[in-house]
């Protein structure tokens, strides 16, 4: 009796701890929302600007392009981040940003630490606080374009990038980062299906990446999202479900050759998007909802308010024009439906209608 009573108790707390939901440090809602950021743009159409047909509305009212840490397109987006009740952002920092994996990709990072530190001064004055956290990358092991990434010893080496260039550098603020069971959030982007596996059984060191929760994106191969990722394109499947995190975008096109990883999902004039929070708002909610992207015009998964009506010779084409089914243009239809859903998630209003939808019989034209 007393054995089946031990095991009862243990039963009973495994349960327990099973069915605890993650503490974030995120606005104290039930659920959390992310959003992943890129700030890989430079002045005068450098960076990747010259991969991109897509210019995003500015501060001023006009559609263009910016710099990654100008101030106050910075704040800006800020602004309308905390507008739409999103809790914190990802930086993709995934191509040999940290550690020198790849010099030519080093101002990109020095971009994403710009950012947080106007994230650092907007939550000193501002009651919704936006958190961020990096995003690196795995999937450089091996690849000649990174002739020092050896091994998964490249987690390591970035996690201590990251943990001695922003989370413990006192220039910033340790509770800005974003932190799951009180560790900061470090995403790996890496194709491979086994890629925890691989991760857990290297043997170096990982003095510093175990100071960080962890977590994945891309690894149910090619570029695309598994159970439990944070990114990278969407499964065929949709949206995954999933107790901690499950993650959809209005699109994607990373405009690879076909054969050589293309993936491209159409955004089918706003319904790809709205299926997918449909799926999400009509199950379990999750602990974390993540959104691919607030700004990635380079893989054609953005959201937030751009003018998509030009194509610019030698940027990646042919990008999907945002038309609803009326046809016409709508800059700002996946924005808008972005910040109407999360009402919906958090508040219980009733569920936006995308720009341009055809109307049902009770709707009133948009």
């Amino acid at each position: 009796m007393a054995l089946w009573a031990f095991i009862l108790a243990a039963f009973l707390v495994g349960s327990t701890m099973a069915a605890t939901p993650i503490v974030t440090n995120g606005n104290g809602g039930k659920t959390d929302v992310g959003i992943w950021y890129c700030a890989n743009w430079k002045d005068n159409g450098g960076g990747w600007w010259r991969l991109s047909s897509y210019r995003p509305l500015l501060p001023d009212g006009t559609f263009g392009m910016h710099d990654g840490d100008d101030p106050a397109v910075v704040d800006f987006h800020l602004a309308k981040l905390a507008e739409a009740q999103i809790d914190f952002i990802v930086f993709d920092n995934s191509n040999g940003d940290f550690n020198n994996y790849r010099s030519r990709n080093t101002w990109i990072k020095e971009k994403s630490k710009a950012v947080a530190a106007r994230v650092k001064l907007w939550n000193e004055t501002h009651p919704w606080k936006i958190k961020y956290a990096f995003g690196i990358g795995s999937f450089i092991i091996g690849r000649p374009e990174y002739p020092t990434a050896k091994s998964y010893d490249v987690i390591e080496q970035q996690a201590r990038c990251v943990a001695e260039e922003v989370y413990l550098n006192p220039s910033y603020r340790e509770d800005d980062y974003y932190q799951l069971d009180g560790k900061p959030l470090l995403v790996v982007l890496d194709y491979n299906k086994d890629a925890r596996e691989r991760w857990a059984n290297y043997a170096g060191s990982k003095a510093w990446a175990d100071r960080y929760a962890i977590r994945w994106t891309g690894t149910d191969g090619k570029y695309s999202c598994a159970k439990g990722d944070y990114g990278w394109a969407m499964n065929e499947a949709g949206v995954l479900l999933d107790e901690e995190v499950e993650y959809l975008q209005p699109g994607h096109d990373n405009h690879l050759p076909k054969g050589k990883g293309w993936m491209a999902t159409s955004r089918r004039n706003g319904d790809h998007y709205v299926e997918g929070w449909n799926k999400i708002l009509s199950n379990p909610l999750p602990r974390i909802v993540m959104i691919g992207a607030f700004n990635d015009y380079c893989e054609d998964s953005a959201v937030w308010t751009a003018d998509t009506s030009t194509d610019y010779p030698g940027t990646r084409l042919p990008i999907e024009r945002w038309t609803g089914h009326d046809g016409k243009l709508h800059p700002s239809m996946y924005w808008d439906y972005t910040v109407g859903i999360i009402r919906t998630l958090r508040h219980g209003d009733p569920r936006p209608v995308m720009a341009g939808s055809i109307p049902t019989s009770d709707e009133a034209p948009r």
